[in-house]
């Protein structure tokens, strides 16, 4: 290579070299300025859900549904709230007021998040960890309103398994054949009145019918089933997977 074609060279790549560190500084900057508008958003956001900002809401909710320093599965770095549900039921009914029934789509900062969940599921969510069943079972209904299928399965759920001795299999099986009908995830509906038939909740106990419809839910791909199953060492000799 000859002289001038080495000083080519070497300009060549410092100036490529010049242009990355100026787009690198670029990038940077970029990435300061949404940090710092998350940062804002997160800081104002209990004020702004107050106003009925959608995102604010999304993420108060949140907040106080969960306590924890992440907004679960968005995996949205948060400071440290604590569990506190009567104070996302009444960010919910905030939302409600303002018209919101759906977060479908939220932006914080430069980011767009669609975590796709009704206001009234999440306040229903709230009240069955306060074991206000009824209250709960209500909020469910309204969320299948809103087109939740899967609701009508978390309100048979709710008379199978609550702890105040109310519980009405009878309702429980209608909802979880409601479920089967709208075609929400059959097979852990039809694990749930699998399950009744084996405990012998709202049928006769049936042990051997009740454990081949679990398996046949099981297989049908129900996780609960297999779950189940595990808990209750009901799969010895390969049940799972024959």
């Amino acid at each position: 290579m000859g002289f001038f074609d080495a000083i080519g060279d070497f300009l060549g790549k410092k100036a490529a070299q010049w242009e990355f560190e100026s787009y690198d500084r670029e990038s940077q900057k970029e990435l300061e300025k949404a940090k710092d508008k998350f940062i804002h958003f997160m800081r104002n956001a209990n004020d702004w859900a107050e106003w009925g900002n959608k995102a604010a809401l999304w993420v108060v909710m949140r907040r106080y549904m969960y306590g924890n320093s992440r907004l679960r599965e968005q995996n949205i770095v948060d400071n440290d709230f604590p569990v506190d549900y009567e104070k996302a039921i009444k960010y919910g009914e905030i939302a409600i007021d303002k018209g919101i029934h759906n977060f479908d789509e939220v932006e914080i900062g430069d980011t767009t998040y669609t975590p796709n969940e009704s206001v009234e599921s999440m306040i229903a969510w709230c009240y069955l960890q306060l074991k206000e069943y009824g209250k709960a079972e209500y909020w469910y209904e309204k969320a299948y309103e809103q087109g939740e299928k899967w609701a009508l399965f978390k309100v048979g759920e709710i008379y199978v398994d609550r702890t105040d001795g109310k519980n009405d299999y009878e309702k429980a099986i209608k909802y979880f054949e409601k479920s089967i009908k709208n075609d929400w995830f059959a097979s852990d509906n039809e694990f749930m009145i699998a399950r009744l038939h084996y405990e012998g909740k709202g049928f006769p106990e049936d042990k051997a019918k009740g454990l081949e419809m679990i398996r046949a839910a099981a297989k049908k791909g129900s996780e609960i089933a297999k779950e189940y199953m595990k808990k209750n060492d009901l799969t010895m000799g390969g049940m799972l997977d024959d």
